[in-house]
């Protein structure tokens, strides 16, 4: 019985892996060394079309890296067979913090699904940083209110404390894993800051939120709908 059990655990994740169809890799795959020098500007698509992969689409393989040695490997998450949640934020963005709450609360308590932020690139960092989206400094109000004086991080390692600076203000429980040096997660899947994806196990787009701060009902909506 022992034996028959096993063979059928083999069987599923052989059956699962030949399910998953993803676009060819972005980036290197690869642990980038703290000191290495970071993008600090986005490829912005002006040619109208809706940015990201579309739904019914398959994402891009990739492989990013996390806090605490771990990291996001997207074949090996998709054969868990869970659909993912993959959020984007940055500590500036205000809008994320304040979407952070709500991330973390259907996250915690919902079995369905696998969450993880993507920390990107700086949306408002400290005067007299560059902004990504103006090319030039844009210092928020609301980030001197709430005492948030990040700069635009030079390279690897100064991203990866931003990050953890989110995680120790916030208390998110949520997987922080951390883009990529030429911001190679931000730039396929959409230079929106404040946009989401509901990922299938085959590894194409169920649902997608370009402005996750006013969809909050649908996601909620969508994934209660989850099988």
């Amino acid at each position: 019985m022992r034996l028959l059990f096993s063979f059928l655990l083999i069987l599923n994740f052989f059956f699962a892996s030949a399910q998953i169809r993803l676009k060819p890799l972005i980036g290197s795959g690869k642990c980038p060394n703290d000191k290495d020098t970071v993008g600090r500007f986005l490829v912005i698509n002006t040619d109208g079309n809706e940015p990201g992969p579309k739904v019914g689409e398959p994402i891009h393989y990739f492989k990013l890296f996390g806090l605490n040695n771990d990291s996001l490997d997207m074949v090996m998450e998709l054969k868990k067979g869970k659909p993912l949640l993959l959020i984007n934020g940055s500590y500036t963005c205000p809008f994320f913090r304040r979407t952070l709450q709500f991330f973390d609360s259907i996250c915690t308590k919902n079995k369905k699904i696998n969450c993880f932020i993507i920390y990107t690139i700086e949306g408002h960092p400290d005067y007299p940083y560059i902004c990504p989206y103006s090319n030039e400094p844009w210092e928020l109000k609301v980030n001197i209110n709430d005492s948030i004086y990040i700069k635009q991080p030079r390279n690897y390692g100064e991203r990866k404390q931003a990050a953890r600076t989110m995680v120790a203000k916030t208390g998110t429980k949520i997987p922080v894993i951390i883009d990529g040096i030429a911001n190679e997660w931000l730039n396929c899947f959409g230079i929106m800051p404040t946009n989401a994806f509901i990922i299938n196990p085959d590894g194409k787009v169920k649902y997608k939120y370009l402005d996750y701060k006013i969809q909050k009902k649908e996601i909620i909506r969508d994934i209660t709908s989850l099988k």
